[in-house]
């Protein structure tokens, strides 16, 4: 509708209409009350939008000749300038996270055991030294572990946390004996299996790890990923190692073509020994008579604890490109 000062009842046209600044061009005699343009030009349109009504002015060219400025006033539909325009700008695209976008999550997860009444818990390096942070559970709450030390030569972990167990293991400092019966504690294959902790059975078979390594023992009882940082005890109750690798059967099957059965290493406990004497941690020596499975389960079940390392997704993807630390990092999809 056009005119002076008159308003007409207009039908609500298309919806696609965006209000705002315009520009448009017009490729024929324009009419103007009161005289013609006889010759074609271009012009921009500037709509200044109200709630209910907006008004178009033209904008001619300098050598256009007019006589007299036309003004015209529609109604405007909907009410909500704002709100109708939003749905008809152009959204930005949302952009794809980053594989590193900085968030820490859980990436992996091993086992530990205390080692002191105020929450000193012993581990693998391999489990806690590629972590920004070490979280475990107690009774259903996250407790945040702070990592002390650790030791790369011998594959040994601290951290501390504050929890209210204040159950610890001992420690036999003079080390395993050959052919000693063991226990091993641990969580392993924590996606597949329960969250309760697995103990399994076996003997001390050597005294020295691969390459006559001495700073480990070879033992037969059964370890999976997950069972990494664990304690090993001996049937008095005491530590004497810790998880920290199986023989893989993949690798020894494409090396040597053959499988390996019930090979698996710990740290010995006279390198446990020095690790903690050299932060500063008093170690427990006592033992008790010889104990059955099940009294040792009493033993080692409330001191050992899951740990869960958090890092980025960036990290994670790095560890698994490299193919290191498979026993320790979880299945992400």
């Amino acid at each position: 509708d056009s005119g002076s000062n008159q308003y007409e009842n207009l039908e609500k046209g298309s919806g696609r209409i965006y209000y705002g600044n315009v520009p448009c061009e017009y490729n024929k005699d324009i009419l103007i009350t009161g005289g013609f343009i006889r010759k074609k030009t271009t012009c921009n349109i500037t709509l200044t939008v109200a709630k209910y009504e907006f008004s178009e002015v033209l904008k001619y060219p300098s050598k256009a000749r007019m006589r007299t400025q036309r003004r015209t006033w529609s109604r405007v539909w909907p009410e909500d300038i704002n709100a109708h325009n939003a749905k008809l700008e152009k959204k930005p695209e949302k952009k794809k996270p980053k594989p590193d976008d900085g968030k820490i999550i859980i990436i992996g997860s091993g086992s530990g055991f205390f080692v002191s009444n105020q929450g000193h818990i012993v581990s693998n390096a391999h489990v806690v030294g590629v972590c920004k942070k070490v979280k475990a559970y107690e009774e259903g709450e996250e407790v945040f572990l702070n990592i002390l030390a650790t030791d790369n030569v011998n594959d040994l972990g601290l951290v501390k946390g504050k929890f209210k167990n204040t159950q610890y293991l001992n420690i036999k400092t003079d080390g395993a004996e050959l052919g000693e019966q063991i226990v091993v504690f641990g969580y392993p294959l924590s996606q597949e299996l329960s969250d309760s902790v697995k103990l399994t059975q076996g003997i001390v078979s050597s005294l020295s790890g691969p390459d006559n390594n001495y700073s480990e023992i070879q033992i037969d009882a059964a370890i999976q990923p997950g069972n990494s940082g664990g304690p090993v005890l001996n049937m008095n109750g005491q530590v004497i190692g810790v998880a920290s690798a199986g023989l893989s059967k993949l690798y020894m099957a494409q090396k040597a073509a053959y499988i390996p059965e019930n090979v698996n290493f710990a740290v010995a406990a006279p390198a446990l020994t020095t690790f903690l004497k050299a932060n500063k941690i008093s170690v427990g020596t006592s033992s008790s008579r010889t104990l059955s499975t099940k009294d040792l389960a009493k033993i080692g079940e409330p001191a050992t604890i899951q740990l869960f390392c958090m890092n980025t997704k960036a990290e994670y993807a790095k560890l698994k490109k490299a193919d290191e630390h498979s026993d320790v990092l979880l299945d992400l999809k």
